[in-house]
């Protein structure tokens, strides 16, 4: 895809991080937008600062890790511009504990948000892409942690590297096709000072912490000041999103950033050869 002029873009998690930064890089394109996050307050705060280049904009309040407002996104891109033609499925949340410590209710709130709004949101825009039958791709947002292993990361690994293969299957699905219109990429960025370390805050009622004493143990306060650091401590995301466009461009499927590949090429050489020659994890 290399056209965008005119082009809607959709985007899930779209008040802050690299949502928002999406859909400022899609507004400079003179995309139309349509700009989806679980946070109405910061939604609209957000959507004034897209509609500021001069954008077209549409918001919904949503939790697309339910099927049924992945739905109604799709729904309300088509009704409110008449297309989607680009489409970051960006939201998700990050927490880090080892995997018999960690509650339950995180573990599905990563997998439903990280892995099942990604699956939803190919399963309603693929659709939609294919009838309109012009130029049109799909991101999906990964991380590096879905192509590398590490301590206390058991569910947030998991999670990214569902999206990693799920989106290589997507792909080859794709790619099958006789008149496929579909470009995809999978983004697995490395650090970078977003929000994510903050989705606390946006954390919804079926996965209240319901007073489980969990979360005023020490573990939980240590995994949390580790998380704070290593986000705040990432690469700027000022200089990161514009290889995300420049991998839509060349309609590249692995897109990640020059910091993520120095520092992470060797871990994760070092991994799949553990895997060829059968050496336990280290």
């Amino acid at each position: 895809m290399r056209a965008f002029k005119g082009k809607t873009a959709v985007i899930t998690g779209a008040a802050n991080g690299f949502g928002l930064e999406f859909a400022k890089e899609c507004a400079r394109r003179e995309m139309k937008v349509v700009m989806n996050d679980i946070d109405g307050a910061d939604l609209q705060k957000a959507a004034e600062a897209v509609r500021a280049f001069g954008a077209e904009v549409a918001t919904l309040e949503a939790d697309v890790s339910l099927y049924e407002e992945m739905q109604k996104l799709v729904k309300l891109a088509v009704d409110s511009f008449g297309t989607l033609d680009l489409m970051f499925n960006n939201a998700g949340v990050y927490y880090i504990g080892r995997v018999w410590e960690m509650p339950v209710r995180d573990l599905r709130w990563m997998l439903d948000a990280n892995v099942l709004s990604v699956f939803y949101g190919m399963r309603e825009a693929i659709p939609v892409m294919q009838k309109q039958g012009t130029p049109c791709h799909i991101v999906n947002v990964a991380s590096v942690a879905g192509l590398t292993t590490a301590r206390t990361m058991s569910a947030y690994n998991a999670s990214k590297a569902a999206v990693v293969a799920a989106s290589e299957a997507a792909l080859m699905d794709l790619k099958a096709l006789p008149d496929n219109n579909i470009g995809l990429s999978v983004f697995c960025p490395g650090y970078v000072k977003t929000d994510l370390d903050n989705c606390e805050r946006h954390r919804p009622q079926r996965y209240a912490q319901d007073g489980d004493p969990y979360y005023e143990s020490a573990a939980y306060k240590k995994n949390t000041t580790m998380l704070h650091k290593f986000i705040q401590g990432g690469e700027k995301i000022d200089v990161v999103v514009p290889s995300v466009f420049r991998g839509i461009e060349e309609d590249s499927f692995y897109i990640s950033t020059d910091a993520t590949d120095e520092m992470f090429t060797p871990v994760m050489q070092k991994r799949f050869g553990n895997i060829v020659s059968k050496t336990n994890p280290a």
